[in-house]
Order: structure tokens, then C-alpha cells, then sequence
């Protein structure tokens, strides 16, 4: 009995350090830094506007699938998932057809 309650806390430690290893390997700096940069091309309220070169060399450098399937449904109140698709778009690093953008999938 002990030998099993051993093993399930060993079974624990190593299931919490792979799911801290993949928190840190998400894309969450970099959906921060494009929202910031980009705000207002992909802000829900108004209309489109082209994105800046700030905005784009962000883009550029992010995994765009990651931060567009990392949207929740907070983000969605004020991030429009199309627009953040377009400017992804626009800026060189398209997200793929198929992938998730928040609560939407791209047809």
C-alpha cells in the first residue's frame, strides 16, 4: 500500500512539471505583446484599420496559431478574432485554414 501511494505521488510531481513546462512554452508574452501593438487594428468595436509596422514586426515573430487559439472568451470582448485573422494575414504570418481563433474556426 505504501509502495502504490509512493508511486501515485511521483505519478503527481511528474504530471505538474510537465504541465508547468508546457505553460511556460505557450505563446502568452507574445498574444500580449500583439494585442498591445496591434490593438487598434484588431479591437472589436470599429472599423478595420491597417496595422502599423510595430504592430506587423510583432506578428512577424509570434507563433499567430498559438496566439489565435490562446483567445478566450474575455479576449473576445474586446479582440475581434476576424480582424486579428486579417492583420495576421496582412503582416506575412497567416494562420492556417482549419485552426481555431478564439471561438471561431477559420473556413
Amino acid at each position: 500500500m505504501k509502495v502504490i501511494i509512493q508511486l501515485l505521488l511521483v505519478f503527481a510531481t511528474v504530471c505538474t512539471l510537465f504541465q508547468t513546462q508546457n505553460a511556460e512554452t505557450d505563446c502568452d508574452a507574445e498574444k500580449s505583446l500583439v494585442m498591445k501593438d496591434c490593438e487598434a487594428s484588431i479591437r472589436k468595436v470599429g472599423d478595420y484599420e491597417t496595422p502599423s509596422h510595430s504592430c506587423c514586426l510583432h506578428v512577424k515573430r509570434s507563433d499567430m496559431t498559438c496566439v489565435c487559439r490562446t483567445l478566450t472568451i474575455f479576449d473576445e470582448k474586446i479582440v475581434c478574432p476576424k480582424k486579428l485573422v486579417r492583420v495576421a494575414r496582412e503582416c506575412g504570418n497567416p494562420v492556417r485554414v482549419g485552426e481555431r481563433c478564439g471561438s471561431k474556426y477559420l473556413l
